[in-house]
């Protein structure tokens, strides 16, 4: 699935995601007692460093309704580079196994105020 971020100023908080469910084949994924992360790294070279990272271990993804497949994703600052990345949101469940549900791309724009 692609869900595709808003552009977000530099610097700013960005507004984060109240509410998305993590499906498969049309059917949401049981989070229970799972991990899930998201890492952003520059759409230009995927093998570069993480420029950004949410993650349930840093309580920056929240799981609300887990065995809905429900997360949020709380409003913080965020301070990356100008530039196109790209993203992919991966669970870990106790078992072991992970996989990928989403992937995007997120546009950062300059903030022109400092």
């Amino acid at each position: 699935m692609n869900y595709k971020f808003p552009k977000h100023i530099t610097g700013d908080t960005w507004d984060g995601i109240s509410s998305i469910t993590i499906l498969s084949q049309g059917s949401a994924i049981d989070l229970t007692n799972c991990d899930v992360n998201v890492q952003i790294r520059s759409w230009k070279n995927l093998a570069s460093p993480i420029v950004f990272e949410f993650s349930t271990i840093t309580n920056n993804i929240l799981i609300i309704l887990p065995t809905l497949g429900v997360i949020n994703i709380p409003p913080q600052i965020v301070d990356i580079p100008v530039g196109l990345y790209r993203y992919d949101l991966k669970v870990k469940f106790p078992t072991g196994v992970i996989k990928t549900y989403l992937q995007g791309d997120w546009e950062i724009i300059p903030s022109i105020t400092r």
